[in-house]
């Protein structure tokens, strides 16, 4: 287990105490190392922020709580895994040309497993797309930087919304629906803390 998901365990309760890690996420004036979201049919998503020189990087976590058999979820083909939307803190919103960017809002409602794994490459990786998921404990989703979706310099104060995004698998094993978990709407600031905007 990575010491980011030792960090989430103690966060959520094991001890009861905020854990270091190498940028802490600000919540409401605590400083915390994770940012969570509503959980959807019993799957918490949980949100890791960092900033590095002029980037942010981003890790999407999920939290079952309630057991699942293992071919329950199946993460989503596009890296970023979520539906992304960025704003200027004057409300003016940072669009992005990046195909994975545009893509996102292409995913289809329902699909075939088949069809899911054969977006896989290379083949070998495709027993990775699975969620494998144990009660309260974090697995990691997916994992990106900012950059290399938006071609502007990360040095200034700016919103974010990110909307989780999994498959869940019918109990016919054969297909899946696209699942939409509740946005999570964050400040990004210069001075590498978060803040979690209100009403989210």
């Amino acid at each position: 287990m990575s010491s980011r998901h030792i960090c989430a365990l103690l966060l959520i309760g094991w001890f009861g105490l905020p854990c270091s890690l190498s940028t802490l996420v600000t919540v409401r004036g605590q400083e915390l190392g994770q940012v969570s979201g509503n959980p959807v049919n019993g799957l918490e998503p949980v949100l890791f922020a960092s900033r590095s020189s002029s980037n942010w990087h981003f890790e999407i976590d999920f939290i079952a709580r309630t057991n699942f058999a293992s071919n329950t979820w199946l993460k989503i083909t596009n890296r970023i895994g979520s539906r992304l939307r960025l704003w200027w803190t004057n409300g003016v919103e940072i669009t992005s040309t990046n195909p994975s960017i545009l893509a996102i809002n292409q995913l289809p409602a329902r699909m075939s497993v088949e069809a899911l794994m054969q977006g896989v490459r290379p083949r070998s990786r495709r027993g990775t797309q699975w969620l494998w998921t144990k009660q309260g404990m974090p697995v990691a989703a997916t994992t990106f930087d900012l950059h290399e979706f938006y071609n502007i310099p990360f040095t200034n104060d700016f919103e974010i919304k990110l909307a989780p995004l999994l498959y869940r698998v019918d109990t016919n094993h054969s297909t899946a629906r696209l699942v939409e978990f509740p946005p999570i709407q964050l400040k990004l600031l210069s001075s590498g803390q978060v803040e979690r905007v209100s009403g989210e």
